[in-house]
């Protein structure tokens, strides 16, 4: 199993290398990072990121808007994609678009096909630095329904499909047993196996997930060491700084019970 955590920005160096090492003591094999977003990428940003690979454990960069992708222009985006890649270690893995079918992220009504335009044109300026990237997208949330605030997992999936998407990996977001949403896990494995069935044989990523009770978090990840979620080979717990809802580690870097038994695993 390999699992990845999210990191955004620490007040201190100090704490992003104790978060990190906390990180891997747990087990986890990759952190994903929004460091580099549109809104705050600068090659300071970039050059802190090393820090991830010097304690041996993996990086996964976002490429996205925090703000909303859609309401920045193409030639913006593309010059905003060729200055990361110069700034983030050639080591990285990269997910391009963090939940494209969702207003919150697209800034505005979402749409595959203009979604699937940025994704073509970063996934052109990575390739040309790094031929041999690894690239992980859309980051879809595990939505079903179709509307101008958000589209569902699958009709982004089709459109992407149908338009010859190639990236490494295809990624969803699933939150366990979210008391308003009690069908998400039947829809995850319905999904996860569209996308085997006609996905291009990629592997498909939860790239960001977590639970919102310690009996969940327990559950969830008992569900995914028995592997219950439906052919998932990656999986992100989304949970550092200033996640705390998610029962892993809280902003003062306090070990949930969840964290306590994924580090005992990690050890045997």
């Amino acid at each position: 199993m390999s699992v990845t955590s999210h990191l955004q920005r620490f007040m201190s160096a100090k704490d992003r290398i104790r978060c990190i090492r906390m990180m891997k003591a747990a087990g986890f094999a990759y952190v994903r990072t929004s460091a580099l977003q549109y809104e705050n990428a600068n090659m300071v940003s970039g050059m802190n990121l090393n820090a991830i690979l010097d304690e041996g454990i993996g990086l996964v960069v976002m490429v996205s808007s925090n703000d909303g992708f859609m309401r920045i222009p193409m030639a913006d985006w593309r010059k905003y994609v060729s200055k990361i890649v110069k700034w983030a270690p050639s080591g990285a893995v990269w997910q391009c678009l963090n939940e494209p079918n969702t207003l919150l992220f697209s800034g505005m009504a979402p749409d595959a096909d203009v979604a699937l335009e940025y994704f073509m044109q970063a996934r052109e300026i990575i390739l040309d630095r790094y031929p041999d990237a690894f690239i992980i997208a859309p980051g879809l949330t595990n939505e079903s329904r179709d509307d101008k605030w958000k589209i569902s997992a699958r009709t982004f999936l089709r459109v992407w499909i149908q338009h010859g998407a190639a990236p490494s990996a295809w990624a969803l977001h699933y939150y366990h047993n979210r008391p308003d949403k009690p069908k998400d896990l039947a829809l995850l494995k319905a999904n996860i196996a569209y996308l085997e069935k006609i996905g291009g044989g990629k592997p498909v990523y939860l790239t960001e997930t977590g639970a919102y009770d310690p009996m969940n978090a327990m559950r969830w990840y008992g569900m995914l060491k028995a592997g219950e979620l439906g052919g998932v080979k990656e999986v992100a717990w989304y949970a550092m700084d200033h996640h705390k809802g998610y029962e892993l580690i809280d902003d003062k870097f306090k070990p949930s019970a969840l964290y306590a038994k994924m580090s005992e695993d990690a050890e045997s």
